[in-house]
């Protein structure tokens, strides 16, 4: 055998039980679980839109801001002192803020009426009077409190007029720090959020 085929399989040979090791703690992780927030609402009742709903139609901006720390796919838990902890296993389907908008759009839809919520820009004979703008200041799961605090500031404004600027803190019950308490608390405190801005806006 050559030198440089001998020196070869001392390599592989001396790497095996590392590549072993490796494979097995692979094996004995656990693995990662992916969560969605679901359209439906948590006992909730579905709402009948009146039968003629409120003439101006509104137009949503096409992004609504979230804070930078909540852009990642982990589920997040206050940990107490400033301080957050990511559930390692546990993943966001989709990226926070596109859940958040979509079931925002979704939710104040079903509130109103089919065709006076439309995403920015809407179209020129949808007759979008207000535009909406949304922002989420916090969205934070609290389990020493057992509540997902959600913070946020929306504005409303017509053509030709001052911005009307509204803020609220809403609190929705958390059982625990499980995933799925975590994403029902989530899905609760974005339609309380929807019920508000409709309150405020009709």
């Amino acid at each position: 055998m050559s030198s440089p085929d001998r020196r070869r399989r001392c390599i592989l040979a001396s790497s095996l039980p590392a590549l072993v090791m490796l494979a097995a703690g692979c094996a004995s992780s656990p693995p990662r679980r992916w969560h969605r927030l679901p359209l439906d609402v948590p006992d909730a009742p579905v709402p009948v839109p009146p039968a003629q709903a409120n003439s101006q139609a509104w137009e949503v901006s096409a992004r609504i801001a979230l804070p930078a720390y909540l852009d990642r796919e982990e589920l997040l838990i206050d940990a107490g002192q400033g301080q957050v902890l990511a559930l390692p296993n546990d993943r966001w389907a989709e990226p926070l803020a596109d859940a958040v908008q979509r079931l925002l759009l979704h939710d104040l839809t079903l509130l109103r009426a089919p065709g006076t919520v439309w995403l920015a820009p809407a179209p020129a004979d949808a007759g979008a009077a207000l535009r909406l703008r949304v922002a989420v200041m916090a969205l934070q799961a609290e389990p020493a409190q057992a509540r997902l605090r959600l913070q946020a500031r929306w504005t409303f404004q017509g053509p030709g007029a001052a911005p009307n600027q509204r803020q609220v803190t809403l609190e929705s019950p958390l059982a625990d720090a499980s995933p799925a308490a975590l994403v029902r608390a989530h899905r609760l405190a974005l339609w309380q959020l929807a019920q508000r801005i409709v309150a405020d806006g009709n």
